[in-house]
């Protein structure tokens, strides 16, 4: 974020570089099993419908918007919509990216038949 905005490379190192159990680098790993094991008990499939996979980017994305918001304005000295508009952009740009490569990861490994 810190270069997409021009914040300098004291800002960078903190978005970008921080120490372990930063929740912008944590969060990728965290989510997808959780979201695995909740489809696989409602479902009894890990499969997911394209509507699934949208609502699994957004609700991601989502989240992650959540738990750093008030980290980014509070570090920059701004309010809370200025963060939210500064991340946006970003956000729009990593829900496509995310959809998209999930869904060719799935194309291209798919799970074999259950049954």
């Amino acid at each position: 974020m810190a270069s997409q905005f021009d914040l300098g490379r004291r800002h960078r190192v903190v978005f970008g570089n921080g120490r372990r159990g930063h929740p912008r680098r944590d969060w990728p790993n965290e989510w997808p099993p959780h979201v695995g094991q909740m489809i696989k008990h409602r479902r009894g499939s890990v499969r997911k419908t394209f509507t699934l996979r949208i609502l699994d980017a957004v609700l991601f994305e989502l989240g992650q918007l959540l738990v750093t918001l008030s980290m980014i304005a509070y570090y920059l000295r701004i309010g809370l919509w200025q963060a939210f508009v500064m991340d946006l952009a970003l956000v729009v740009f990593y829900l496509i990216y995310a959809f998209v490569y999930n869904w060719g990861y799935d194309q291209a490994f798919p799970l074999p038949k259950e049954g």
